[in-house]
């Protein structure tokens, strides 16, 4: 099983009005912030920025301290860009902020939403859709093991062999068996390197027990 990252984000608005005012504006209203940032487990996530932009391309930034927590002492009501980022993921989400009495709790993308929605824009051949997802994933987590792969499918169904070999080798090692069934369809079917995908079908049933599979090897090597 490859183990993908989540997130959930929750942000808990909190605190009382006032009013504040510079020669450019009338009073407006604003309120402090106060949040938290859990993972998909509830353990509170550290040292992650976050930068809420308004309308006028105002900008103020908060980091998550080590209890996950942020505060932000006043904070105009608007409408905000945030802007949620660390090493792993760069993530954007929209908020009205216009109540101190609402908690309001935002679900952002995450990489694991972004490889599921990968997987089954490729199971349905949108390949546009597909090829978007790709470049957004590799901004996060290019190095993702489960994205590697279906960026392999993805090459493969576009008939690009040698980018799909290519990146379906760098996961050779683990025990990913359908990586190697698909890098035997490769050498099989499209590379008529039969001696190959005689050695992968060999490594993919010494993981899954596949009677089909099974018959497909004996015919292969038969031939060969």
């Amino acid at each position: 099983m490859i183990k993908i990252y989540n997130l959930v984000i929750v942000i808990i608005i909190l605190g009382s009005i006032s009013c504040v005012s510079n020669n450019n504006r009338s009073s407006t209203l604003s309120n402090s912030l106060l949040g938290i940032l859990y993972d998909n487990d509830n353990n509170p996530l550290n040292n992650i920025d976050l930068e809420f932009i308004n309308s006028e391309l105002e900008t103020v930034t908060t980091t998550t301290d080590i209890d996950g927590k942020f505060f932000i002492p006043e904070l105009e009501f608007g409408k905000y860009k945030i802007i949620i980022r660390n090493k792993i993921m760069n993530q954007t989400v929209e908020i009205e902020h216009y109540s101190i009495e609402n908690i309001l709790i935002l679900r952002v993308k995450t990489i694991t939403d972004l490889i599921l929605d990968l997987e089954v824009c490729l199971e349905k051949s949108d390949f546009d859709r597909s090829k978007l997802l790709i470049s957004k994933i590799e901004e996060i987590d290019k190095d993702n093991e489960f994205f590697i792969y279906l960026k392999g499918i993805y090459h493969y169904k576009i008939d690009e062999m040698d980018q799909s070999e290519t990146l379906l080798l760098t996961l050779e090692g683990r025990d990913y068996a359908y990586v190697y069934l698909l890098l035997a369809d490769i050498y099989q079917y499209h590379k008529s390197t039969p001696n190959r995908a005689i050695y992968y079908l060999k490594k993919f049933l010494n993981i899954e027990q596949d009677k089909i599979i099974y018959k497909r090897l004996e015919e292969l090597e038969s031939d060969n």
